[in-house]
């Protein structure tokens, strides 16, 4: 199959002769940026510690499979209370979560 875009679509009678899917765009954005941290200052989706038990990421993009993820401003994830008994590794992650439609930031 042969596919090319991006074109503008003419209006034939009551429908348009071409439309696209975001997974289009996605696979076209996806060939140009690299999945990660979209690269500015060095506080770009920083994480650190707020109060008591709670994260801050800055603001800032990230993108993956060509999906775009945007936080214009400073937000807060709660951390769970750790186990006495086990050893535990914290992250923050940009997730990408085609099912929900959507890139979110997730506390693992």
């Amino acid at each position: 199959m042969q596919r090319s875009g991006f074109f503008d679509a003419h209006l034939q009678g009551d429908e348009y002769d071409r439309t696209y899917l975001a997974e289009f765009f996605a696979l076209y954005f996806g060939s140009l940026v690299g999945n990660g941290v979209f690269a500015g200052a060095s506080t770009v989706l920083q994480v650190s510690a707020a109060d008591g038990m709670t994260l801050s990421v800055a603001s800032g993009l990230a993108w993956i499979n060509g999906y775009i993820y945007q936080n214009t401003s400073g937000y807060s994830l709660t951390v769970p209370t750790a186990s006495g008994l086990y050893p535990r590794k914290d992250r923050v992650v940009v997730q990408w979560k085609n099912a929900e439609r959507e890139v979110a930031l997730a506390y693992k």
